[in-house]
């Protein structure tokens, strides 16, 4: 059984426990079990509207979640506090003051890196993993991000976002996801929005994504192993066409000089029984030569037909 690693990085921890609900443990694809495992970080945010900061628990848990390299990390942008939502709703913070204390993906890298440097030595092997599993990994991220329509005018727009995840996670693909624009129709239904819903609406995608991930993950390694398997089988091919070309040549440039060493000595009758026999052999081998060459060729298509065939994903 091999595994399928996904890092899924949200500060509502609904929407993490709803994925694992939602997500099969296990998917059959071309005839190989894979193993989904879901690797969520509850993102907590602490402190006041001064000064916010990551806790010391959420660090740890993508400090632990970062021992293997992801396959796939999926990421909500931004990070607040119950209190400070509360605030912004109650009238007591501006749109702009809360858009100023509010944390975001790439605020995770700094930190974490602080984290490390105060907890664990440099040559430990988890400072080793965060950095290569995490900052320099070179996995897809989709970024999904949800922007209020009050907050809409003071918050970075969903490319100035993605550009700034880009330029931390410099060796990933950051892939952006408004989900305003998904599940609102830009704006229209937002004042439908509810936070459960919410939450279930993102689980739901979040698994979409995490299948169709999958798949493209398992079909680019099989593509270039059935490559491997055509040039391996060709080269079976052409090499069994040099040898039987090699072989009928060599034998007859052997019966020619003997035959020709007869006629030279006058023993005519021992070289036209020769030539007789060997006519006789070149023509059984003509009929049976292609015979086993065509069932040979068949048999090495027939096993790569299998090779390419498979089962849905489950």
């Amino acid at each position: 059984m091999r595994e399928f690693r996904v890092l899924v990085l949200d500060d509502d921890a609904k929407v993490i426990q709803r994925l694992r609900d939602r997500v099969s443990p296990q998917h059959t694809i071309l005839g190989t079990t894979w193993n989904v495992l879901i690797y969520g970080v509850h993102i907590d945010v602490v402190g006041d509207v001064n000064e916010m900061h990551f806790s010391d628990e959420t660090l740890a848990q993508l400090v632990n979640s970062c021992s293997h390299p992801p396959h796939l990390m999926l990421a909500d942008f931004g990070y607040a506090t119950p209190h400070l939502r509360e605030q912004l709703r109650d009238g007591l913070l501006s749109p702009d003051q809360f858009m100023r204390s509010i944390l975001t993906m790439p605020d995770l890298v700094p930190e974490v890196e602080r984290y490390l440097e105060a907890n664990y030595s440099p040559g430990d092997p988890r400072v080793v993993h965060v950095h290569s599993n995490l900052c320099d990994n070179h996995c897809k991220i989709f970024l999904y991000t949800y922007t209020s329509l009050e907050l809409k005018e003071v918050l970075p727009s969903v490319a100035a976002r993605t550009k700034r995840t880009q330029n931390v996670f410099r060796q990933s693909i950051v892939v952006p996801i408004d989900t305003l624009e998904e599940f609102y129709d830009n704006g229209k239904y937002a004042d439908k929005h509810d936070n459960d819903f919410y939450a279930y609406l993102v689980a739901g995608l979040l698994e979409h994504l995490i299948r169709q991930e999958l798949l493209t993950f398992v079909l680019r390694g099989e593509t270039a192993r059935l490559k491997y398997i055509r040039y391996y089988r060709s080269g079976a091919g052409v090499l069994i066409i040099v040898l039987l070309g090699g072989a009928i040549g060599a034998v007859g440039e052997w019966l020619g000089a003997r035959i020709m060493a007869l006629v030279i000595v006058g023993l005519w009758t021992p070289a036209i029984l020769l030539l007789l026999t060997a006519a006789i052999v070149f023509f059984i081998l003509g009929i049976l030569v292609p015979v086993f060459f065509e069932r040979f060729m068949s048999n090495l298509l027939r096993r790569l037909r299998a090779d390419e065939g498979g089962s849905d994903i489950e």
